[in-house]
């Protein structure tokens, strides 16, 4: 049942992070026509300046993609053509890594707008829904308000870094683009003979190519660029809320709902905080293999190799840390209830004569032991409905095959 309002306005100010376009888009109450027209229309965009260039589509599209995802997995397919790679013609529909890439970042904001919201309204909603109090330990309050001020303050600190963040960025991809330009793409995709070769002859006839079609790779750059600078807020920020949390782990007591209202046992808003976080990680992380795939060999592993540490350090954080979280207040909080129900049914034993006759005995032991085995009946991890196991799987199998596909490109 809920509890009192002590957290009642004690938010994360998680917005205030970003002053380009995400705080614009939550102040707009058109905000979703934004996140879904952005991508939409950069789409359109992209296929239109491209047309102009004849760089959208090649005759025989669907064997050439046949061949390509052969060669990529290491696969010879007899009814693929093989003979197709050697023309060297990359137009926008047969490059789906990049293409790929292009949408998961386009769709980032949305993700990110997603995950804020869930975040900002955190501790004041658990409270509402009685799963959520200050613990009845000295200076609790005074540090919870302290640790929220702290975190306030350092995502404005972010917002004040967002130029900086923007202009390294525009570095990051421009050096991709440059080193692109430099020795060519799509190693993994030559026929026998020299790769280098083959990968600059095919830039130049790349969609994304500088001489090739430069509106597509001026879009290329922009996207990458917005995308490269979105994950790196959405990072810094998330990571700071996740550091709060944990910081006041012995502040705030986390309950449960043992009748279950919401599907979750009370934590339907940590789920709402998790599902943004679980699909970014797992669609970043395809985005990142995506693009590895086209750098030339030597680049991806330097450039490649520290992005996705830090990707594969960052997804047991953000996925592990909530549930570690998650299970300490649920069995903290099993633990405390089991003991008072059993105490709480060891004096109405001890007070049964009294209580059957002024006829509250049974009830009110019925009560308790119902209660007793729904607070039992909680399970520890509380998001084990169909939907988040298959969302679990699908970030977990997107973790293996793009820790595979970087073993075949580069290996």
């Amino acid at each position: 049942m809920p509890t009192g309002q002590a957290l009642a306005g004690r938010k994360f100010d998680v917005f205030s992070a970003e002053p380009i376009l995400l705080s614009r888009i939550n102040a707009s109450r058109r905000r979703w026509l934004w996140l879904c027209g952005i991508p939409v229309v950069t789409l359109l965009l992209l296929l239109e300046l491209c047309a102009l260039y004849d760089a959208v589509a090649m005759p025989h599209l669907g064997g050439q993609l046949c061949a390509d995802l052969s060669r990529f997995l290491r696969f010879d397919h007899p009814q693929c053509r093989p003979e197709a790679s050697a023309a060297g013609r990359f137009p926008l529909l047969r490059d789906l890594p990049s293409l790929s890439a292009i949408v998961i970042l386009l769709v980032t904001p949305a993700l990110i707008q997603r995950q804020w919201s869930a975040f900002e309204d955190l501790l004041p909603g658990m409270e509402r829904d009685g799963v959520l109090t200050v613990a009845p330990v000295p200076g609790a309050a005074a540090r919870i308000d302290a640790e929220l001020v702290r975190a306030n303050n350092r995502f404005r600190r972010i917002r004040s870094l967002a130029p900086l963040l923007m202009v390294l960025s525009l570095v990051c991809v421009a050096g991709i683009s440059l080193s692109e330009q430099r020795l060519g793409i799509y190693y993994a995709l030559a026929p026998a003979g020299d790769a280098r070769a083959w990968g600059g002859q095919t830039y130049g006839r790349w969609w994304a190519g500088w001489h090739a079609s430069p509106p597509g790779a001026l879009i290329y750059l922009a996207v990458g660029t917005a995308g490269v600078y979105w994950i790196a807020v959405m990072n810094c920020a998330g990571s700071r809320v996740l550091l709060c949390l944990w910081r006041l782990r012995g502040d705030l007591r986390y309950g449960v709902d043992p009748h279950n209202a919401d599907g979750y046992f009370g934590w339907g808003r940590a789920r709402a905080v998790l599902v943004p976080t679980y699909v970014s990680m797992a669609l970043h992380g395809i985005a990142l293999i995506a693009v590895g795939v086209s750098l030339p060999f030597p680049f991806s592993v330097v450039v490649m190799t520290p992005v996705v540490g830090q990707w594969l350090l960052a997804l047991p954080v953000y996925t592990g840390l909530p549930l570690l979280l998650t299970r300490r207040g649920i069995v903290s909080f099993k633990r405390r209830e089991e003991a008072r129900l059993r105490i709480a049914l060891r004096r109405l034993e001890a007070n049964r004569t009294a209580l059957v006759a002024a006829g509250r005995y049974y009830t009110d032991t019925e009560a308790l032991a119902q209660r007793l085995v729904r607070v039992r009946g909680i399970r520890t991890f509380p998001f084990s409905r169909p939907r988040d196991i298959v969302l679990a799987v699908a970030n977990l199998l997107a973790t293996i095959g793009g820790v595979y596909s970087l073993f075949l490109v580069w290996y």
